[in-house]
């Protein structure tokens, strides 16, 4: 069973990225990590890994153009597209792929259907907004 068709393992991630995520794997995405940064309130938060919305993910060199042409056309708030690599034990490993947003992804419980978009997560069942 893949990820898409798992929807408790959606629950397990955070509620500011999780409907990113989720559309990536439907799309086809292998996500490895993910976290929607910081609450808005502080500017570093020791409970999340990235000090802003993250998605890392794997891929050739076209993938992130791919994950990009996804995230416009659904009007998610990119910030930034890298290529990276880290170093493990002294080497390079990768490169890999990280998507950035310049807020966290809609939608939440308390969204009241306010972002552009609302339409199209509560069709697809991630908005919790019924009208």
């Amino acid at each position: 069973m893949s990820k898409t068709e798992e929807p408790e393992f959606y629950k397990t991630l955070d509620k500011g990225i999780a409907h990113a995520v989720k559309l990536l794997h439907e799309s086809g995405v292998e996500t490895y990590e993910s976290c929607e940064g910081p609450g808005e309130k502080t500017k570093y938060d020791t409970e999340h890994s990235y000090p802003e919305p993250t998605i890392r993910f794997f891929g050739a060199r076209t993938k992130g153009f791919h994950v990009f042409h996804i995230c416009m056309t659904y009007g998610l708030p990119i910030s930034s597209l890298r290529r990276l690599w880290k170093v493990t034990d002294g080497e390079l490993t990768g490169p890999d792929w990280e998507i950035t947003f310049y807020r966290k992804v809609p939608c939440t419980k308390d969204c009241a259907g306010q972002h552009a978009d609302a339409q199209f997560w509560r069709k697809r069942g991630l908005c919790s907004m019924t009208s």
